[in-house]
């Protein structure tokens, strides 16, 4: 498969955009391929129906992200649009034509005046996939200062998640392999999880810290007005090799880590 000009590779399934007649109003995007330049249209309308009725919520925050955050890979929506490639979302096995990437979910949110909050590929994606991610928007956001929401993964506790975590993602020894940080999620809303933990291969010092980030629901968030409502405690783990035991939280995410002797 090609492109204009030039040779496209194509690492999955690639979805043509359907044969249809639909009736656009508000906008209109037009690009010369070839020949004497013309004329080169980009039209978008601010007051556009969906613009009014969004900006009229008043939203302060505006989230990017869910199921398909786990498979997403932010490059495939930046670029000319005639160049960006369609691919399966592996969440709801549906085309996903990235149309609307990165820009133009900053544009909305400048459209309709709300912070953006964008939701990490936690899945299939990398650590330095994530942080040149962080690097383009806060190039091309506000006073290019940072500061803006991210977020971690999406519903790190659902076993329909891509990349739902096993034992080899729940638990890392460092480089140095003196250092083993465990990774745990209660998703249970009411109960706590009292469990004992056995170690192999790793022996631990006599104390761990540990960290815990809980709330009265998995789904509580932090907003502008209880920015502190949920966030991490801090504590000190007394450990017995080669195990030990631990409560996790009810709708918790746990952070344990373990230094070697």
């Amino acid at each position: 498969m090609a492109l204009p000009g030039r040779e496209t590779g194509v690492r999955q399934q690639v979805h043509l955009p359907v044969h249809r007649v639909l009736r656009y109003t508000g906008s209109l995007y037009a690009r010369h391929f070839s020949g004497p330049a013309e004329a080169e249209v980009s039209l978008r309308r601010r007051n556009h129906p969906e613009i009014v009725l969004a900006r009229a919520l008043q939203a302060p925050l505006v989230r990017y992200g869910g199921n398909f955050t786990s498979g997403y890979h932010w490059r495939d929506g930046v670029g000319p649009l005639d160049q960006r490639v369609s691919r399966l979302n592996q969440a709801w096995g549906i085309p996903e034509y990235n149309h609307f990437g990165t820009d133009e979910f900053l544009r909305f949110c400048q459209l309709i005046g709300a912070e953006p909050q964008i939701t990490l590929n936690l899945g299939s994606g990398t650590p330095e996939e994530a942080a040149e991610w962080v690097r383009y928007v806060n190039a091309r956001w506000g006073d290019r200062s940072g500061g803006l929401l991210w977020e971690l993964g999406n519903e790190l506790w659902g076993t329909f998640q891509i990349g739902y975590p096993t034992l080899e993602r729940v638990a890392a020894l460092n480089e140095a392999r003196d250092r083993l940080t465990l990774f745990v999620v209660n998703r249970d809303l009411h109960r706590d999880l009292p469990a004992r933990v056995t170690l192999a291969g790793f022996a631990p010092a006599a104390r761990a810290r540990v960290q815990t980030l809980a709330g009265t629901s998995i789904h509580q968030p932090n907003d502008e007005l209880r920015p502190e409502a949920v966030r991490p405690v801090e504590s000190i783990l007394e450990v017995r090799a080669p195990e030990f035991n631990y409560i996790f939280p009810r709708a918790s995410v746990s952070v344990i880590e373990l230094p070697g002797r």
